[in-house]
């Protein structure tokens, strides 16, 4: 049943008149298009079709056929895949089983204007196993694959995930030198050690009186896994310092803080 019918994108008018132009079969009434006999004005071109198609392979020759497969099978592609990830599916119908139709062989895939591999085809059939640049925007996408010889080409969507970065891990250590302050004759220096896993730490390193949350009272930058900080003048009584590193790339390292510890304060 036809719900609604449109002429160049706009809808039919039905007190309007149309001229239909059509196979002399149809405008017959042909394949059950009997309403065309209800039509008026019927004019004969004389064209027939096949001397147009004649015509078109005598202009055109020698004629190179396409095998290229409009319509393949894809089985297996992953929801969502990360950046950086590896993606895995098949796919099958490559080949056409016209008379002449070329065996493929290979089955390039692609992101874009970047080739991610190319993977052989038997029998028509290609298993894809490729991995997807690290840099690659998170959303939707489109592997392009392109068989050939036959130059069959197949858009496969995805959905790419935002990577997950497992982030190094550092450690913080924090000494006090001397841990007896004696203002304006023996002030302490606080010392931290950080230790980063598989390179050497960059970053700063935040002392704070008190824990993790105290007021930051001096940073310094990590050189050579060291940071330190001499203490100004304190007022007599027992403070409590810790020391917080702060990577510089806080997307892939870790931050760390060290242990409390104490300095007495006289004089």
């Amino acid at each position: 049943r036809i719900t609604s019918v449109t002429v160049d994108g706009q809808p039919i008018d039905p007190a309007a008149e149309y001229r239909i132009g059509t196979f002399s079969f149809l405008a017959s009434g042909g394949d059950n298009f009997r309403v065309f006999t209800e039509g008026t004005g019927y004019v004969d071109t004389g064209l027939l079709d096949y001397e147009a198609w004649v015509d078109y392979i005598a202009d055109n020759s020698p004629l190179a056929p396409s095998y290229a497969k409009q319509a393949v099978q894809v089985t297996g592609v992953p929801e969502t895949v990360e950046a950086g990830a590896q993606v895995q599916f098949s796919v099958a119908g490559l080949n056409l089983t016209s008379r002449g139709a070329p065996e493929n062989t290979t089955l390039s895939v692609a992101l874009g204007d970047t080739v991610l591999g190319e993977v052989p085809v038997t029998a028509g059939a290609a298993t894809v196993s490729v991995t997807l640049p690290a840099g690659v925007a998170a959303g939707a996408a489109a592997l392009t694959l392109t068989a050939q010889p036959s130059g069959t080409v197949v858009a496969v969507p995805i959905e790419v995930a935002a990577s997950t970065v497992e982030k190094a891990q550092t450690s913080t250590h924090l000494v006090a030198l001397l841990p007896v302050h004696i203002n304006r004759f023996l002030p302490t220096t606080l010392v931290a050690y950080v230790q980063q896993s598989g390179a050497r730490a960059d970053g700063t390193v935040e002392f704070r009186e008190g824990g993790p949350d105290g007021a930051v009272i001096g940073t310094a930058p990590v050189r050579g896994g060291l940071a330190s900080l001499r203490l100004g003048t304190l007022t007599r009584g027992t403070h409590s310092y810790t020391a917080v590193f702060v990577p510089r790339d806080a997307e892939t390292v870790a931050g760390s803080q060290s242990a409390p510890v104490k300095v007495r304060a006289i004089g």
